[in-house]
């Protein structure tokens, strides 16, 4: 049946047809569990099955209980059988509780947050909001923001807010999504955490996302030997004045990431700044720092500009949207 899934089109159902029978004839042999293996793949829709693209259909809602009750049975029956060890991954992978958080990154204070819960075997989720500090996050060369470790460490600072939801039981073993509201916050920083249960420090099950409460913003464009910066509020779009700006390069030579005040401006009464770049740091990822009246924002952008003494204009649209995450449905 592979061998012809493989080199021929065969209509699903058929295919699941045919190696329903080959199970129910050999039920009772140890090669009936890679039957069922083969037939609990079927079951699984889209990229997790190992079998041809063919199979790859629209199928009934609980196929993944049916791959597990199936697998579960086959184990039983023949427990020591060649695969049945294969059956047993593919019941711990389907009954496997996972669950994802994202927010956006940059939210404006005291406006509720939107975000997107993706779930899967979890019927609730607890939540714990820690205020931090961004100098500490942003410039510390020893990790990076991906590193589960970095974001882990705030896990023992009290939260400013806890809670929890409660979420569908649907049974069905497949990933869900919804969206929740989350309150406003002030300005600052903050790790959200999200964990099976209440104990976020001991439990095996926690997930993390960043964002930033902040008025502040800023789009650049490329000049002749320099950069120019113009800084708008968030909400509004104008241009803000006098507010203070940093410059960090990362640096990832000789194997080590390293981060490198290279300089500083300040915005003039339109928000715009025209910002000349190190060329010891050109063409290097560069963190932009923004500080305004208690508010700062800290952003990782590509500041470059024109050395070869001519600038063709270009014109250019920016869209701003109040979101950049996926909507369900």
């Amino acid at each position: 049946i592979g061998f012809i899934a493989s080199h021929f089109t065969v209509k699903t159902q058929v295919q699941r047809t045919l190696l329903e029978n080959l199970y129910q004839q050999y039920k009772n042999d140890d090669v009936s569990v890679r039957i069922a293996l083969r037939l609990a793949e079927n079951y699984k829709p889209g990229k997790t099955t190992i079998l041809p693209l063919v199979f790859n259909s629209q199928l009934p809602e609980y196929s993944f209980v049916e791959a597990r009750d199936l697998c579960t049975e086959a184990i039983e029956l023949h427990p020591n059988a060649p695969f049945v060890n294969n059956c047993r991954n593919m019941v711990m992978r389907l009954e496997q509780p996972s669950f994802a958080v994202e927010t956006e990154k940059r939210v404006l204070p005291g406006k509720p947050i939107l975000a997107k819960v993706s779930f899967k075997n979890v019927t609730k989720l607890w939540f714990k909001i820690v205020k931090v500090d961004s100098k500490k996050v942003w410039l510390d060369a020893n990790n990076s923001m991906r590193d589960w470790e970095r974001k882990s460490k705030y896990l023992s600072i009290p939260g400013i807010r806890s809670w929890e939801i409660d979420l569908p039981d649907t049974k069905d073993l497949q990933q869900h999504t919804t969206e929740i509201k989350i309150d406003g916050l002030p300005l600052g920083t903050y790790f959200i955490y999200t964990s099976l249960d209440n104990n976020f420090i001991e439990s095996e099950h926690v997930g993390a996302t960043i964002t930033t409460v902040t008025k502040l913003s800023f789009i650049t464009k490329p000049g002749e030997n320099k950069t120019g910066i113009l800084v708008q509020n968030r909400e509004s779009g104008v241009g803000m004045k006098g507010v203070s700006g940093d410059v960090f390069y990362f640096d990832y030579r000789r194997g080590e990431r390293k981060i490198t005040s290279s300089g500083s401006f300040v915005t003039g009464d339109n928000g715009f700044t025209n910002y000349t770049p190190s060329t010891q740091h050109h063409g290097y990822g560069s963190l932009v720092r923004l500080i305004k009246e208690g508010d700062t924002l800290y952003e990782s952008t590509y500041l470059s500009h024109n050395r070869n003494g001519f600038v063709k204009p270009t014109t250019k649209i920016h869209l701003f949207t109040d979101r950049s995450i996926y909507r369900p449905g």
